[in-house]
């Protein structure tokens, strides 16, 4: 089709057949148009997969839309939005997907010839990695080997355990949720834009300059923030400010709890409430603790104060060949008093 083209009506016209499908077939082209280009294929709501038995499943009502556009719809009425189990393998895991598909409905007889006067849009539940079972409604359920496509054309809900006897074990949702496809958005003034991937919350010149496959950016004006919570009350956040005691960067904890790096899922170093810092420890008993050898290329103190640390030890001979102790120095092999000074 070169030209995309809808009726036009006018009095004293003969209309058929064709002119009343044609209507519907713009209509409904436009719109699955719509929901192909400008949307993700998923579940739009609902269609929620739940135990209901002990070889039963419930799908709930809602919505979802494949990748051709086609709209897959629950109503809360539909007699058949419990799947019946029972006969499938024992110890295994099923997947349940939702289809698009479509019957004749309403036959009308002219002769010798049956015609429809509806077509019905009812949803048709496929049940994956199984084996095909006997009685099988086709209109309504299928059994299918192999696992669901991920092309969009099936929308996959749920994957089920069942234990040895075939009973439901546990129901792991799977649903993939349909999107927009817009390159930028802005709901309403939230001022948060998407392009190719990258996500800039207050800007649309997201900062990439070394060309990040992906990038988040977070502008404000004076400073910004990004908090990352829990719901027992941790609060981290990672802060830029114009003026915080100076132009800074801040990364940390805003709730009473103790920062942690952490390299490979382990606990490396940490900050506690207190401010002691643990390299090694989650629980550091003064400014600086370190459970573990310190290599360092000079050490410097104001001569208040310094504690001995027990175990074997290496001397290191100074510019003077003098080691000094309480006020003495140490020359030879004769240790000093402190009063010693020579």
């Amino acid at each position: 089709m070169t030209d995309i083209q809808r009726p036009n009506y006018f009095t004293s016209q003969f209309l058929v057949e064709e002119d009343f499908n044609d209507e519907q077939s713009y209509h409904r082209d436009m719109r699955l148009r719509h929901n192909r280009l400008l949307h993700s294929w998923g579940v739009v709501t609902g269609l929620e997969v739940t135990k209901d038995g002990d070889k039963k499943v419930a799908v709930s009502e809602g919505m979802a839309i494949d990748n051709d556009g086609r709209e897959i719809i629950l109503l809360p009425d539909f007699e058949r939005n419990t799947l019946n189990l029972d006969g499938l393998e024992l110890n295994t895991t099923i997947e349940i997907a939702i289809i698009y598909h479509e019957i004749k409905d309403k036959p009308y007889r002219i002769g010798d010839k049956t015609k429809y006067t509806r077509i019905t849009e009812r949803p048709k539940f496929i049940i994956y990695r199984g084996k095909k079972r006997e009685n099988c409604d086709d209109d309504h359920l299928e059994v299918r080997t192999g696992s669901a496509p991920t092309d969009g054309n099936v929308i996959l809900l749920a994957r089920v355990n069942l234990d040895n006897n075939g009973n439901v074990s546990t129901v792991e949702d799977s649903r993939k949720l349909a999107g927009g496809k817009t390159k930028w958005s802005d709901g309403e003034n939230n001022s948060i834009y998407y392009n190719d991937g990258n996500v800039g919350i207050g800007t649309t010149s997201i900062h990439n300059p070394q060309s990040w496959d992906k990038a988040l950016d977070i502008l404000g004006s004076r400073h910004a923030r990004f908090n990352v919570r829990s719901g027992g009350g941790v609060v981290t956040s990672v802060f830029s400010h114009n003026n915080w005691n100076g132009a800074r960067g801040i990364i940390g904890t805003e709730s009473n709890h103790p920062l942690t790096l952490a390299t490979g899922y382990r606990h490396r170093m940490t900050i506690d409430t207190s401010g002691r810092v643990g390299i090694g420890t989650t629980n550091p008993s003064e400014k600086l603790e370190v459970n573990g050898t310190v290599k360092a290329t000079k050490f410097e103190g104001d001569g208040s104060g310094l504690t001995g640390i027990s175990g074997g030890g290496k001397w290191k001979t100074l510019e003077d060949n003098f080691i000094r102790y309480q006020g003495g120095v140490f020359v030879g092999n004769r240790l000093p008093s402190p009063k010693n000074n020579n």
